[in-house]
């Protein structure tokens, strides 16, 4: 995936960091069959989703929810309904 390839143009979240933590994995595209809130474009389903885990700092305590998923719609810009 590319900044301004299948992501969409100009694609500001692919750089985004957590405001309380780190990224562990790249970008994958994943299908949301449960409704997932999204940094872009708020709470979507059933539809293409990219996603990506985050850890928390280790200077910040939190035994339970250390982890977590961000979610950003997939736009193909390819599409002629497409939202660019």
């Amino acid at each position: 995936m590319t900044k301004n390839g299948e992501a969409g143009v100009g694609a500001d979240w692919y750089d985004n960091k957590p405001r309380f933590g780190v990224p562990i994995t790249s970008w994958r595209k994943k299908f949301a069959w449960l409704p997932h809130d999204t940094l872009d474009d708020g709470v979507v389903w059933l539809c293409w989703v990219y996603r990506r885990r985050c850890q928390l700092y280790d200077y910040i305590y939190d035994p339970y929810d250390n982890q977590w998923w961000q979610y950003v719609r997939y736009v193909d810009p390819t599409h002629p309904r497409s939202k660019l």
